[in-house]
């Protein structure tokens, strides 16, 4: 009762649901990695894998299959990626 379900996956509120699909939506609408990872620009390659951890748990396409999931994980694993090697590089200068 009070459920809805969307490809096979119950959320368990429409709250829930909206709110990842917001996440999802600034997500896709930002091409900055610092800011699809929701970071500062003076921060540390730990804030970045916190960040990405906390982030990509709730995108993930085997649990949130909301539409745009797929891509919005590829997009946080991207920037992920790109934050640590930008700080890494930037820490060797």
């Amino acid at each position: 009762m009070g459920r809805n379900v969307i490809s096979r996956t119950v959320f368990k509120t429409p709250v829930e649901l909206q709110q990842r699909t917001q996440i999802i939506r600034s997500i896709q609408s930002t091409k900055d990695f610092d800011q699809i990872l929701g970071l500062e620009k003076g921060c540390t390659e730990d804030d970045v894998r916190k960040a990405y951890r906390k982030l990509s748990l709730r995108v993930h396409p085997d649990k949130n299959k909301a539409p745009g999931a797929e891509e919005a994980f590829k997009a946080v694993s991207k920037a992920s990626q790109s934050s640590q090697r930008m700080r890494q590089w930037q820490h060797e200068e």
